[in-house]
């Protein structure tokens, strides 16, 4: 995918679906269930066809987050980095901004892995209201901005695109 040279990308990623079983399993810990595993790799493959290489993933290190980035088998940039962070756990979308802007630097396409409601919240931004961000959505977004230290609320989206699992499902991965 080519992007004009002022472009940066944005993707945002809601993790898959996890075990409900709060009782034995704290919530930081809970793991991805099958239907979340199948709906990673869906998600992941779309994104391969749709986004450009990911040079700086921003990753909440809820276990769940995790798995999801492991199983969609992104396209990475040689140079990516993985940020695992505690500020995307369960937090609202002045935080994810105030940490794409700290961690962002000149990198073209930055991935966000986190959770909801604050995913939805930041989606919603440039999309308006969607209803439900459900597990495993993700979401593109492009900008007409030099760097992220830039990016706010206020900054207007160039385009924007996103996806459910259950949309992909029985889609061609070509289609």
């Amino acid at each position: 995918m080519n992007l004009p040279p002022d472009s940066l990308t944005l993707l945002v990623l809601r993790h898959a679906k996890a075990s409900k079983d709060a009782v034995a399993i704290a919530d930081h810990d809970r793991p991805l269930i099958p239907r979340g595993i199948d709906d990673a790799r869906r998600i992941g493959a779309h994104l391969r066809q749709v986004a450009p290489p990911v040079e700086l993933v921003l990753v909440s290190t809820a276990r769940r987050t995790l798995e999801t980035l492991d199983l969609t088998h992104l396209d990475l940039s040689p140079e990516c980095e993985t940020i695992a962070t505690r500020d995307l756990y369960l937090t609202g979308p002045d935080r994810i901004l105030q940490t794409i802007r700290r961690h962002g630097d000149r990198r073209r396409c930055v991935l966000v892995i986190g959770h909801n409601p604050g995913l939805q919240e930041l989606v919603e931004i440039w999309l308006g209201p969607i209803g439900r961000l459900p597990t495993a959505a993700a979401a593109r977004f492009e900008f007409a901005v030099e760097d992220w230290s830039h990016l706010s609320e206020r900054t207007p989206a160039r385009s924007t695109a996103w996806w459910t699992p259950r949309e992909l499902e029985g889609r061609s991965e070509a289609g």
